[in-house]
């Protein structure tokens, strides 16, 4: 992994733990529907392409 594949990840988990932030001070709030679908839809939206994000440790040798 390079040094700005690295940095680029670290800026998505950063969204992405911003993104459930925002949704578990939504929910203390009594958010109307549209309040929690919009926050939802950021939180899928951060997740962006994580999910087929794999790291392989370098074989040893």
């Amino acid at each position: 992994m390079t040094r700005a594949e690295l940095d680029g990840l670290q800026d998505r988990l950063y969204q992405l733990r911003c993104a459930i932030e925002d949704v578990q001070t939504l929910l203390t709030e009594k958010p109307t529907k549209a309040e929690l679908e919009r926050s939802l839809a950021d939180l899928v939206r951060s997740t962006g392409r994580l999910d087929r994000l794999w790291l392989s440790g370098k074989a040893a040798g």
